[in-house]
């Protein structure tokens, strides 16, 4: 141990800044630091020291405020995969082979137009052994577990081995829709006599849900999604406490649905601050063994993205990985494709085989909380939840979830984060690969597709309120839509003069570009300016962007206007602010560089070429 101690020294917090001031050549390492979305400063690095700070780090895993995790000695999660209810037989005969493929938890979603049916038609010949139910009926709930514990004792199934929810949340569907299933006084009663239902028998289901990812859906940060989350737990155990329920029953009935984004550490970390902010929210309603909560993670849809589809398989494992390491009871991960349309039993497997493989070939359900003493996630751990608990406060200082939301409060936060994200994907400040960045240029779509019944369904209990629409990617999106009805749209790439910045330049502009779906057509090979005239006009494109350094586009753009003649809207690709009102006065309105708002510019270069937009 000794020579190990020689050979790596351990360095304190000030060994390494000096070396990094030195590595910086006296610059300072302010430089490295980084705001989150959350307002959380971010270091350059993180220290042993930085653990001595927090005030968890004596808990292990089954201990208050199971930051760590409940499990023993590992992180065995449920696979959880959803069937849409618009045929029983059919659903039925699902729920058998995917519980025979790996799945281990399943979710049947019910629709205004799910038939009339009974539960054992639905269970019928499906072995319950180590699966778990959930059940998404909205206004329909109470008949739906009246119905289900009715089953359950003419079964002769014990009550408590029948694990699952009922996926009741007025709340979330009052943030989604702008109003209650019913109404704020039947929905509540509801769920007491949902709870009471539960009690009566002795069930082992959850029938309250917490809908964070609608949050994460709808564009919200991390610590916003907590503090609401929170909030409407804490709506709900008020409410109900005063029908005649404690809040030690109420709180068992719920089940958390977390929503998980690309960013990676953060969402490890957001997960294990949750089960501790539950802790903390039950101790305060002195909510007795009630402190542990069942959280489920679903890749958030704001990300996602119908164009590269392919790229959101990768999303999706990313998401499945920070889920599984921070510890989520369950997660489902959604076919890559379902975002454009109905699932099919390729992109189905795909989602399943996702988590089979972190669980079977990567071993990551071996280990209880493998985040644990990492000295970056235990901090952003703590930074989460201080931040998430300050959201929280705020709002019971409004009165409350509800009367927050009456007020306005809760849906402002909302559309600020979630313009505010908008406007970094429109900048490029947050990509999104195949949309915004890096385009796949020989990609093709054929337009808006014919819904079918499943997925208007689908997309009715899950989209309410065009939730869909909010997607970071959606006006990306509509723009190569347009695109695509215009019918044959041609970019032409000019490049001329300086090898390097012509070079440089025509590789921006096919990127910039190509996000709007135009075909493009470089003409980098060409040997003189005469060739790409002549090209231009053979070829007469929509578009024709110029690529060259600053200095010479005043020089040579008035020769290529002159005889490539009208048509095309010219576009210079760079910011030459010397000669912009010189190369104003020809007609030229659009300068495409790296501090553009890529969606305003395109959605102006498209009306210039006679592109509808939509709106």
């Amino acid at each position: 141990m000794k020579k190990k101690q020689k050979e790596f020294p351990s360095g304190s917090s000030k060994a390494w800044r000096d070396q990094l001031n030195i590595d910086l050549k006296g610059k300072g390492i302010s430089k490295l630091q980084w705001n989150s979305p959350e307002g959380i400063e971010v270091a350059p690095f993180y220290t042993r020291e930085d653990l001595g700070k927090l005030p968890f780090m004596t808990q292990l895993a089954k201990q208050l405020p199971y930051l760590r995790a409940d499990g023993d000695f590992s992180n065995n999660w449920n696979i959880r995969q959803d069937i849409s209810v618009l045929d029983i037989a059919k659903s039925n005969q699902k729920a058998i082979s995917l519980s025979r493929l790996g799945v281990n938890e399943l979710g049947f979603v019910f629709h205004k137009k799910s038939p009339g049916f009974r539960i054992a038609e639905l269970f019928g010949n499906l072995d319950l052994s180590g699966l778990r139910f959930n059940l998404s009926a909205g206004a329909g709930s109470f008949d739906m577990l009246t119905m289900l514990v009715e089953w359950i004792q003419s079964s002769k199934i014990s009550m408590s081995s029948f694990s699952g929810g009922i996926e009741f949340d007025p709340l979330g569907n009052l943030v989604l829709s702008g109003q209650f299933y019913i109404s704020e006084e039947e929905d509540m009663k509801q769920a007491y006599k949902l709870i009471k239902l539960g009690i009566e028998n002795n069930a082992n289901i959850k029938v309250l849900s917490l809908s964070g990812n609608i949050f994460s859906n709808l564009g919200c940060t991390i610590v916003e999604e907590l503090g609401f989350s929170l909030a409407m737990a804490s709506e709900y155990i008020s409410q109900i406490s005063e029908m005649g329920i404690s809040p030690s029953d109420i709180a068992k009935t719920m089940q958390l649905n977390l929503g998980i984004g690309p960013n990676y550490f953060f969402e490890i970390a957001k997960i294990r601050s949750a089960r501790w902010l539950w802790s903390v929210l039950t101790k305060a309603y002195e909510a007795k063994d009630s402190d542990k909560i069942f959280i489920q993670s679903v890749p958030t849809s704001f990300n996602k993205t119908r164009f590269d589809p392919y790229v959101n398989m990768l999303r999706y494992t990313i998401e499945a990985l920070s889920a599984a390491l921070g510890g989520a009871n369950s997660i489902n991960i959604f076919p890559f494709n379902s975002i454009e349309k109905q699932a099919g039993d390729f992109s189905e497997r795909i989602a399943r085989n996702t988590q089979i493989i972190l669980k079977e070939e990567s071993y990551i359900n071996k280990i209880n909380d493998p985040a644990a003493g990492s000295y970056y996630i235990e901090s952003l751990t703590n930074s989460i939840a201080e931040r998430s608990w300050e959201l929280f406060q705020n709002i019971e200082s409004h009165g409350g979830f509800l009367k927050a939301f009456k007020k306005g409060i809760i849906q402002e936060q909302i559309e600020k984060s979630r313009k505010t994200r908008q406007l970094n994907i429109s900048g490029r400040k947050e990509i999104l690969v195949g949309t915004n960045h890096y385009p796949n240029l020989i990609e093709t779509s054929s337009g808006p597709e014919e819904l079918d019944e499943a997925l208007a369904e689908k997309q009715e209990i899950e989209s309410n309120n065009k939730s869909m629409e909010k997607r970071g990617a959606y006006e990306f999106e509509k723009l190569r839509e347009a695109v695509d009805l215009s019918g044959d749209k041609l970019a032409v790439l000019f490049p001329f003069g300086n090898p390097a910045m012509r070079s440089a330049r025509t590789t921006f502009a096919s990127g910039f570009i190509g996000c709007s779906g135009f075909e493009i057509k470089d003409l980098t090979g060409i040997k003189t300016i005469e060739e790409g005239i002549k090209i231009c006009r053979k070829l007469k494109p929509d578009i024709i962007v110029l690529c060259s350094s600053d200095e010479e586009y005043p020089l040579i753009v008035p020769q290529i206007i002159e005889k490539v003649q009208s048509g095309p809207v010219f576009i210079i690709a760079g910011n030459p602010t010397d000669s912009k009102e010189e190369l104003g006065k020809l007609g030229i309105r659009h300068f495409i560089h790296t501090r553009s708002n890529i969606f305003e510019t395109l959605s102006q270069i498209l009306k210039d070429a006679g592109v509808h937009l939509p709106g």
